[in-house]
């Protein structure tokens, strides 16, 4: 979206954006603080935390080549298909994929895509992992402000929606690579 802009207007675009996306926070937060009906403060969770996503979309959407170092990318000890299949990452899989999510970022659908294609979406792997990341740990902050101002049912339903929309697919990523790495050996 905003790749192709010279780099020396980009932290300007990026700030101008993190502006909006910081006012829209404060709205939602503010809304949810006020208002005694616990559905009110569940929807505005729920708009929250697809807002604080945009903080990792739009960071790649202006810089597309930014990683964590690659040690963090490693298979860790505890990490298998098994361990990923019980905290149910198969059926998230599976939902992500038969809903409408999909078509929300095809660069990591695989199906018709050649075996050339299984680089790209390594890194595509990658990427998508640490936009989560980053959208989570902005979110994680707003679920402490809730908590530490005795907001529980915002705390509690935004910790929800950010288990679904940022912790899941962290992890679906992760799994995904293994089963890269699999194939790589090979």
């Amino acid at each position: 979206m905003f790749l192709k802009l010279p780099n020396y207007i980009k932290p300007f675009v990026l700030l101008g954006i993190y502006g909006i996306i910081s006012w829209l926070t404060f709205y939602f937060v503010g809304w949810a603080l006020n208002t005694d009906n616990c559905w009110v403060e569940i929807a505005f969770s729920f708009a929250l935390v697809w807002n604080l996503m945009l903080v990792g979309f739009f960071l790649y959407q202006t810089y597309k080549n930014i990683r964590l170092p690659n040690l963090y990318y490693r298979q860790k000890s505890f990490e298998s298909h098994s361990f990923y299949e019980r905290l149910g990452i198969k059926f998230f899989q599976y939902c992500l994929v038969h809903s409408f999510f999909r078509y929300m970022n095809p660069r990591v659908y695989l199906k018709n895509r050649g075996r050339h294609y299984l680089e790209v979406y390594f890194e595509e792997t990658k990427q998508s992992e640490t936009s989560h990341i980053f959208s989570g740990i902005v979110t994680g902050a707003v679920q402490l402000y809730f908590f530490v101002n005795h907001e529980w049912v915002a705390g509690i339903s935004l910790t929800i929606f950010s288990i679904i929309f940022n912790l899941y697919p962290f992890m679906l990523q992760r799994y995904n690579r293994l089963s890269l790495n699999r194939i790589f050996e090979k």
